[in-house]
């Protein structure tokens, strides 16, 4: 059974780099999987609600409190820096639910909000365990990184989670500013035993963690 999942393996990356090099000759982008991570995502929409109802109060008692107290153009320049900022946090507050991950035949694409962005060579990946694991946050807006493990967590619940090891530390970029080592990356995907089977680790064929 070994030999042969190892032949299928095998075969299926032969395809998958037959495929690249024909999409790349016609100009086409490299073909990949897509994994969400926000699949089940009720538990971060009440709480993202509770927080919006929060902003939009304190957005009215500071435009408010301006109106009554400012008066000439400066009024007007402080009103709209407090609606831009409200605006830009709520942006920032949903951001999470429209990015996903993506497994191509070469490389794995990592999105998660629009303060993280990264194309992993697929080489560069050694090992990938399923794993259950507290957030590091009630309500995860941005990646979280971990010095002391060279951790990277990506994971926006605690179900589908994936730890990828990297043969070595390399260096990515969180935000604008911001560059880290990363040697290990926390992720969640919709899809994990897919995920996993698709990366074709020895012994990753199916998880030993539920998908719940």
């Amino acid at each position: 059974m070994e030999v042969a999942h190892r032949a299928n393996n095998a075969t299926l990356r032969t395809r998958n780099k037959e495929l690249v090099g024909l999409g790349k000759a016609l100009g086409m982008k490299e073909p990949a999987e897509e994994f969400k991570y926000t699949a089940r995502r009720s538990e971060y929409m009440s709480m993202a609600v509770a927080f919006v109802m929060l902003i939009i109060f304190e957005a009215i008692g500071m435009d408010l409190l301006i109106a009554l107290l400012v008066h000439g153009w400066l009024k007007f320049v402080l009103l709209g820096i407090v609606v831009g900022l409200h605006v830009f946090i709520l942006v920032m507050l949903f951001a999470p639910l429209f990015t996903k991950h993506r497994l191509a035949a070469t490389h794995l694409r990592l999105r998660y909000s629009y303060q993280f962005r990264a194309d992993l060579p697929r080489s560069v990946l050694v090992g990938a365990v399923p794993v259950k694991e507290k957030l590091d946050s009630p309500l995860p807006l941005k990646p979280f990184y971990h010095k002391d493990r060279y951790r990277l967590n990506l994971a926006f619940s605690t179900e589908g989670q994936v730890v990828l090891t990297l043969a070595q530390p390399v260096t990515l970029q969180i935000g604008l500013f911001k560059k880290v080592a990363v040697r290990q990356i926390l992720l969640n995907v919709d899809r994990r035993d897919l995920f996993l089977q698709s990366l074709s680790f020895p012994g990753n064929s199916v998880s030993t963690y539920p998908e719940g």
